[in-house]
């Protein structure tokens, strides 16, 4: 006759495992919402960052006025400039000049991107210096009368601009379009300064009041 002995675990063992497993998720799971956030910042930033490429590279092959503005309605052919938006940006063909889209046939649409911004206990703020963004043909960020150039864009949360208590940096992401257009992503320190070049600069650009 065959001797079949049985192994199980004891209630003892089974409360420790469940002790350990509450701990270990304790510890990961605000490090791993602090990485969604950082990551929804993050795909925020490399699209405008698209936006301001695809503007700038319009302007050049085509050799026209190209401008970038907000909008409350990017999947719009239609799409209209909105100052204070946060839904998404368009690029069109600027042909009067003025930084502000008229109607589709005389100044088409050449791009658009929506924000990820689902979200509405923590939405996404973004802020900017200015309120035009126009490239003229040279690839160039040029000023136009009466608007104020658009040279920093900042993305934040709920958790502004402060830096973090582990690395003293911000969460926020940054864009900057130089004066000759090209345009680069950047994080921000604690207070609100650029991490490198740019200084008190970055500090007109409050988020998220």
């Amino acid at each position: 006759m065959n001797s079949w002995t049985q192994h199980g675990f004891t209630l003892t063992e089974l409360m420790i495992v469940v002790v350990l497993a509450a701990s270990i998720l304790a510890i990961g799971a605000p490090s791993f919402q602090q990485f969604r956030l950082n990551n929804r910042l993050t795909n925020a930033a490399n699209d405008l960052l698209a936006v301001v490429t695809v503007a700038r590279t319009e302007a050049i092959k085509r050799q026209r006025t190209v401008a970038a503005c907000r909008t409350d309605d990017p999947a719009s052919a239609d799409a209209k400039c909105s100052a204070t938006s946060e839904v998404g940006w368009i690029v069109f063909d600027d042909a009067d000049g003025n930084c502000v889209r008229g109607d589709s046939a005389s100044e088409p649409l050449l791009s658009a991107r929506t924000l990820d911004n689902a979200n509405r206990t923590n939405p996404l703020r973004v802020r900017t210096d200015g309120d035009c963004l126009q490239f003229a043909a040279s690839g160039f960020r040029q000023n136009v009368a009466a608007l104020t150039p658009l040279s920093h864009i900042t993305l934040c949360d709920n958790r502004g601009l402060d830096g973090r208590p582990d690395l003293a940096v911000s969460p926020g992401r940054g864009i900057l379009i130089t004066i000759t257009g090209r345009a680069r992503i950047t994080r921000t320190v604690g207070d609100g300064s650029e991490e490198d070049v740019l200084g008190a600069a970055w500090k007109d650009v409050k988020c998220p009041s």
